[in-house]
Formats: C-alpha cells, structure tokens, sequence
C-alpha cells in the first residue's frame, strides 16, 4: 500500500510540473485508450446474431417467433428470415424440429429429388466421360 501511494504521489507531483497543451494532450489521450477499450469490451460482449432459418412464410415465421418466445429464446426477424444467438443455433434446431417445423418451404434439393439414384449416376459417367475426350490430345499431326 505504502509503494502505491507513493507511486501516486510521484505522479501527481509530475503532472504538477506539466503545462497547459502537455496535460490537454494527456487527458486526450486517456479519453481515446478509455473509448477505445469500452468500444471492444462492446463488441466483445454483444450477441452474435446468425439465421435460424431463412426464405419463409409468414404463417411459418409466426408459429416459430411464438415458440421461441414461449421458451424465452432471443430472436431477430428480418426479412424471411429468423436470426439467433450463435452459441444456442444447434440446439434451438433441434428443439424447434419437435415442436414447429416451417411447412411452408420446400425442403431439399430439388435435384436429388426430383431424380433417382441410378439417374445420376449415369450423367456423372456421362460428365466424365466427356471430360476425358476432351483432355485427351489424340493423334498428333506431325
């Protein structure tokens, strides 16, 4: 305690000896270092916000806001979409998937859907097939 107050004691009888620009100089800078400090302690300690699901419907957007609000989770809506903290994104799915599932959009890929296994398979050898030819430098005309 004692070099403590002696520290401060020295600084004071420094800031005695400053004159008037030096401490305006000074007081700046301790008003920058602690905006700056209190600016990334913000941005350190904010919610991250991603999307819970996106491309809606109205009626589905309403049953999950309800849902979410009935079990006090955090949300943002904004345009077709519904917005989480990061940190919960899994599990609010999870629960979310037993209670309200969106049923207004389709879910899936429309390709893998819409064709059977067999189906893809060939255009890939097709694709493949293709690729070759055209890689392949053929006899030379030498």
């Amino acid at each position: 305690m004692n070099i403590a107050l002696q520290y401060l004691r020295r600084l004071y009888d420094y800031c005695k000896t400053l004159t008037l620009p030096q401490k305006i100089s000074y007081a700046g800078a301790v008003v920058i270092l602690a905006g700056a400090l209190a600016f990334l302690f913000y941005l350190n300690n904010r919610t991250d916000f991603v999307p819970l699901y996106s491309g809606l419907s109205q009626n589905d957007m309403g049953e999950i806001a309800q849902s979410l609000k009935a079990k006090k989770i955090p949300y943002h809506i904004s345009e077709g979409s519904i917005e989480v903290a990061r940190e919960g994104l899994y599990e609010t799915r999870l629960s979310l998937a037993s209670d309200v599932f969106p049923k207004g959009r389709e879910w899936g890929s429309k390709f893998s859907t819409s064709r059977s296994w067999a189906a893809r398979n060939s255009f890939r050898k097709s694709i493949t097939k293709e690729r070759s030819r055209e890689s392949w430098p053929g006899p030379s005309m030498a």
